[in-house]
């Protein structure tokens, strides 16, 4: 599951990139529910497996951040 969401994690990140540099509906959409995916599948590593609940939530902070900066010059972008 680990490497499963380190996947759709990287892939996300990938997506919110690219979604700077495009308006196609369609890879906005994928953006948005990869980054869905990558906080349901830290939600079920957080309560499926004994982890540190500090380095989920370091990762998960860190991991949003680059979400929000992302989507942020997206949408500075589409302006």
């Amino acid at each position: 599951m680990l490497l499963l969401h380190i996947i759709i994690a990287i892939a996300s990140i990938g997506l919110l990139t690219g979604r700077i540099f495009s308006q196609d509906s369609k890879l906005q959409i994928a953006a948005n529910i990869s980054a869905i995916a990558t906080l349901a599948t830290g939600a079920g590593l957080l309560f499926g497996q004994s982890t540190s609940l500090s380095h989920a939530c370091v990762s998960g902070t860190v991991y949003l951040a680059a979400a929000a900066v992302l989507s942020r010059a997206a949408a500075l972008r589409q302006a």
